[in-house]
């Protein structure tokens, strides 16, 4: 399975509230998080970061695409700043980008969230919307990074593509992936993949699959951990909302179970969790169609 690591980014920027026009695409350095807000001012910080993902082969599959970040700088150790990185959804230039002119971010469609304390590298899952990238269901705007923005002082700056001392220091993205196979039997076509997951106590998601050249599909679903998991089919028309497609099941240890969607929509995918909080499991997922 090869892997493959795009580093820097493309371009990247961060975005406060405190300087609403200010441009911050050249900076060495990149803020994320609430500083403060308070009577005597306003200050939190949002970045965006953007990679480019053309070496990855159009119609692979991707396994695993991991964001690494290396944060140098940090407000308070003491105080974790749990940052989640969205899709964005709009166009926007490295050079001009200001919280003002902040391109749209799909919140539905997002990776892990990493508790950030100190400085050091810092990692986040964004598998399934790199998956999306490579395969056309989500436009490539990159990602906006950001907290809940609920906690003062929470504030972490990384080192940004423009880092020109140390180079291993600018962002990466490290990515697997595998090529869908196309197999012919008696004239017909199956596309088949096969990819592992872990189970969080967040709901999660498996790659999204289009489904516009086949007309039938099937997931099968293998725990191979300890602990039991929560599965549900979803469909969606596009990329912008999704619908659970008949009932959530729970998949015990060592059982194999098959979900074949009620209703036909172009993509699909599966959503997945722990029964029992902090009782994580894995998952191997088969998805299997044909013309």
């Amino acid at each position: 399975m090869p892997t493959i690591v795009i580093q820097p980014s493309a371009k990247d920027a961060s975005l406060e509230s405190g300087y609403p026009t200010t441009n911050t695409g050249s900076d060495k350095n990149l803020w994320i998080g609430r500083y403060f807000i308070g009577f005597s001012g306003n200050s939190v910080y949002r970045a965006l970061v953007q990679f480019d993902v053309s070496s990855i082969p159009a119609g692979s599959t991707v396994t695993n695409a991991i964001l690494r970040l290396y944060i140098g700088l940090v407000t308070n150790s003491s105080i974790a700043a749990n940052i989640t990185p969205y899709l964005v959804t709009e166009v926007w230039d490295e050079n001009t980008v200001t919280w003002n002119t902040a391109p749209a971010v799909n919140m539905s469609v997002f990776g892990t969230i990493s508790a950030v304390t100190g400085p050091g590298w810092y990692e986040w899952n964004i598998t399934n919307i790199v998956n999306g990238w490579v395969n056309g269901v989500y436009a490539n705007n990159g990602v906006m990074l950001r907290t809940s923005e609920t906690q003062n002082f929470e504030t972490k700056n990384f080192f940004s593509r423009e880092e020109s001392v140390n180079l291993s220091l600018r962002p990466m993205l490290i990515t697997s992936y595998e090529v869908s196979i196309l197999v012919s039997l008696n004239d017909r076509r199956f596309a088949k993949t096969k990819t592992t997951y872990t189970t969080y106590d967040m709901m999660n998601f498996t790659n999204v699959n289009s489904s516009s050249a086949y007309s039938m599909m099937t997931y099968f679903v293998n725990n191979t951990g300890a602990n039991p998991a929560l599965l549900q089919l979803q469909i969606s028309p596009g990329d912008d909302v999704w619908l659970n497609d008949g009932d959530s099941i729970v998949i015990q240890p060592g059982e194999t179970k098959a979900l074949v969607p009620f209703i036909y929509s172009q993509y699909t995918r599966l959503s997945y969790k722990n029964t029992n909080p902090g009782n994580s499991t894995t998952i191997t997922v088969w998805y299997e169609a044909q013309v």
